[in-house]
């Protein structure tokens, strides 16, 4: 999901414009690479910016980590602040814990380290997309959407998330094609057609029998 959001900023020229992506926002400046990481994007050189870090400085205040658990069981995944209201739009197999739990109870950690209690609004297994509530949240920073229609190939995207509970990860890659349609559905959704799909970060995608991911572009 915050791969949408990063795709959308860099997508609108962050290559030409990374002081203006890093305008006032706060940042961690560190001393060490091993010094420890007080903000979500650590930048030990800010004369030296270069567009991905930019990108991640810019974006992060808006992704969130999200806790599922259901008794014993358990998982985490990534998502980006709609509005100031406090939703939060994610994957369905993140607040079901793939299907297994109906009403799982659900955890948001922001950038800033603060975790509020959410609700779960809504969830479309087809799409893999869901929504959830934060409850009571202050000083939430909603995601800047970019404009799908100025997207070129070979645009420089970038994914910030959670693969693996590992939060506050960046990595980037290219827009490798557009207004291309394929069958996505979650690993909640029931199996037909031999389509299945865990949209996992770093995990290849099945579709309707066929392989999509990092390495099958």
């Amino acid at each position: 999901m915050a791969s949408i959001l990063a795709a959308g900023l860099v997508g609108g020229g962050v290559v030409a414009g990374t002081t203006q992506l890093m305008g006032d926002r706060s940042f961690t400046s560190t001393g060490s690479s091993n010094s420890s990481q007080a903000g979500p994007v650590i930048v030990n050189n800010r004369e030296d910016v270069n567009a991905i870090t930019a990108a991640a400085v810019k974006a992060s205040p808006s992704v969130v980590t999200i806790k599922a658990s259901n008794g014993s069981e358990g998982g985490t995944g990534s998502g980006i602040i709609l509005d100031g209201e406090g939703h939060v739009l994610t994957n369905t197999h993140v607040v079901t814990l793939d299907g297994t739990a109906a009403n799982a109870a659900i955890e948001v950690r922001m950038s800033d380290g603060k975790v509020y209690s959410a609700t779960i609004v809504g969830t479309d297994p087809l799409s893999d997309l869901a929504v959830v509530k934060i409850q009571d949240g202050s000083g939430l920073v909603p995601a800047v959407l970019g404009d799908s229609g100025k997207l070129n190939v070979g645009d420089t995207a970038v994914a910030i998330g959670s693969p693996l509970g590992l939060t506050g990860t960046v990595t980037d890659g290219i827009v490798s094609t557009l207004n291309r349609t394929i069958s996505v559905a979650s690993s909640a959704a029931p199996k037909e057609g031999g389509q299945f799909t865990r949209r996992r970060p770093g995990l290849p995608v099945r579709t309707a029998g066929r392989r999509a991911g990092p390495d099958h572009r």
